[in-house]
């Protein structure tokens, strides 16, 4: 895996299609609130095509699962994102608002994911 490649895609797609399998919902359904289209989620799912981290966070959302767990490596227990990897992709975008994002990011996977669905009607009321 390179520095550009955040996640190994194979990974993530075999999880996507497990996920997918327990949870019954057609790739179609699951394109359409995701807001991609099919096709796109196909590769995804195959492990063909490498999703952006807003996407994965979308599909694990809709598949009851944390994008923490879908871009965790079971096997070895470590992150197959970084936060220096990721803080080095934000700091040219956010500046001195990167260690904050990265600190609000961290807290984030750390909550339990029945607590982040409720936050997030909460945001949405």
């Amino acid at each position: 895996m390179t520095r550009r490649e955040l996640y190994d895609k194979q990974i993530a797609g075999e999880k996507i299609r497990r996920w997918q399998r327990e949870s019954g919902l057609q790739g179609q359904e699951i394109a359409k609130m995701v807001g991609i289209s099919a096709p796109y989620f196909s590769d995804i799912r195959k492990g063909k095509q490498r999703g952006s981290i807003p996407v994965l966070a979308k599909i694990a959302d809709v598949l009851g699962r944390s994008v923490e767990d879908l871009l965790t490596d079971q096997k070895t227990g470590q992150e197959t994102i970084r936060i220096a990897e990721l803080r080095k992709a934000l700091q040219p975008i956010f500046k001195s608002e990167t260690d904050d994002i990265i600190e609000g990011i961290q807290l984030w996977r750390r909550a339990p994911h029945n607590f982040k669905a409720a936050f997030r009607s909460l945001l949405d009321a």
